[in-house]
């Protein structure tokens, strides 16, 4: 039964409803309380929580999507460091630097992979040998945003130019704008088919490491040609001579393939030099060096001897032993007159 509406004798109400109370306004409410056991959340947390939203607004830019800047981007270089005066890898490991970008290479080969800034176009090779002096040597690459693979880059103690001309083997008509390359450097032809090939690795200990390095000559409508150093460096200068090209279009074919080939050498003793392939002592074939003083034979697979002598000036070489064990084994063996 309910009481609040009955009135006693004075007419006055027995326990009258009471008043309505008052909201409290919303900043007097209190302030929900956690759980009991629970943790109250962290202020860093919340300031975290701000500091990401702030980071998400602003990466939604003006207008646009949420792309990432090309401002970061990157692109891979690989390639190889090889030490010249042992032509193998670098030891202890080089250091690979591009920009901002740097790293090592390998102990087993002395290959690398770097991602370098958008718009490199060259890298520089740090070493530090156990025992000498330490390099760098700086080396440049066409510009790129897909990745791309410089090659073999030869170091060294020291550095030389190496110097030659590219010229048609119909005559002596110089080849403007070749391409020619020699040991991770490059170089454009001039209007009169000369190149020079700055800062090429050399090792004065190591010097026939230097003249089994092999060049490049590419030039378009030609079959490209290789070529080697032909002198050991004078003025920290060495020449390559006359490097010929064939036209890949007329009666000319391209050069015949070879599976012992080489250079005589020095350019002034090797005019004339005749190069023979023994086996045993019978003598299968014969040939004179070409101007600049290269030779060439194609040959089964067996074991032969290089001999190489000058009857114009009486100079020769010491013989050298050559193996090839299949069809498409070949063997380099170049020379230097005494």
């Amino acid at each position: 039964m309910n009481l609040s509406g009955i009135k006693n004798q004075r007419g006055q109400m027995k326990n009258p409803p009471s008043p309505p109370r008052p909201k409290a306004a919303p900043w007097l409410r209190p302030v929900p309380q956690p759980c009991p056991g629970a943790e109250p959340t962290p202020r860093w947390h919340l300031l975290g929580l701000l500091f990401t939203l702030l980071l998400a607004l602003a990466g939604c830019g003006g207008g646009g999507g949420g792309g990432t800047s090309g401002g970061g981007s990157t692109f891979g270089v690989n390639g190889r460091v090889i030490w010249i005066g042992t032509g193998g890898p670098p030891n202890p490991s080089a250091t690979i630097q591009s920009g901002s970008a740097s790293t090592t290479t390998t102990p087993a080969d002395g290959s690398f992979s770097l991602d370098a800034p958008s718009g490199a176009t060259e890298l520089t090779v740090l070493f530090q040998p156990d025992a000498g002096d330490p390099v760098a040597f700086r080396f440049a690459f066409p510009a790129s945003t897909e990745d791309i693979d410089v090659g073999d880059l030869f170091i060294g103690p020291s550095k030389v130019n190496v110097v030659g001309r590219v010229v048609d083997s119909n005559g002596t008509a110089p080849i403007a704008g070749a391409r020619v390359t020699l040991a991770g450097r490059s170089a454009t032809t001039a209007t009169d088919g000369t190149f020079t090939l700055v800062d090429v690795a050399y090792d004065p200990d190591a010097i026939s490491a230097f003249g089994a390095l092999e060049g490049r000559a590419f030039a378009s409508g030609y079959f490209p040609r290789a070529f080697s150093p032909i002198e050991v460096p004078s003025g920290g200068v060495s020449s390559v001579g006359d490097v010929f090209l064939t036209a890949d279009s007329g009666s000319d074919p391209p050069p015949l393939p070879q599976t012992i080939f080489g250079t005589v050498g020095p350019a002034n003793l090797a005019p004339g030099t005749v190069v023979e392939l023994l086996t045993g002592a019978i003598v299968v074939r014969r040939m004179t060096v070409n101007v600049s003083g290269e030779y060439g034979f194609w040959v089964p697979p067996g074991t032969y001897t290089v001999r190489f002598q000058n009857p114009t000036n009486g100079t020769s070489a010491p013989d050298q032993a050559a193996t090839l064990a299949t069809l498409t084994d070949t063997a380099r063996r170049d020379a230097t007159l005494q």
